[in-house]
């Protein structure tokens, strides 16, 4: 960012990448000391690690629903995202396997946890 400072696009950039990564316009700024910026990444995501891997509509729309239900039951998520039992089976393992999610507890007595 300190060669885009120079040209005098810097703060440009950051509402242009914004718009790309995020999906919104909505950027804050902060003055204090130093001058920063927060950029949301969606209305799910609590982690501060980047993905290498985009998330799919669906897998965003099973973090979302685990995100309102953390003992959300797949047969659940499979009605919501009208999709058969074994295809958020897989969903849920490729979100275990990204370090998403994990599952605290039994099957049938735990919950999910978004990292």
């Amino acid at each position: 960012m300190g060669r885009s400072e120079a040209l005098g696009t810097g703060v440009q950039n950051v509402f242009k990448y914004n718009k790309i990564y995020s999906k919104t316009d909505k950027n804050i700024f902060r003055e204090d000391d130093i001058f920063t910026t927060s950029v949301p990444l969606g209305e799910f995501l609590g982690t501060n690690e980047p993905l290498n891997e985009p998330l799919n509509y669906r897998l965003k729309q099973i973090l979302k629903h685990i995100n309102a239900n953390n003992s959300i039951a797949i047969a659940e998520l499979s009605n919501f995202c009208e999709v058969g039992r074994e295809t958020i089976k897989r969903d849920i393992k490729k979100l275990k396997e990204l370090k998403i999610i994990e599952r605290i507890g039994s099957d049938k007595t735990g919950y999910w946890k978004i990292l």
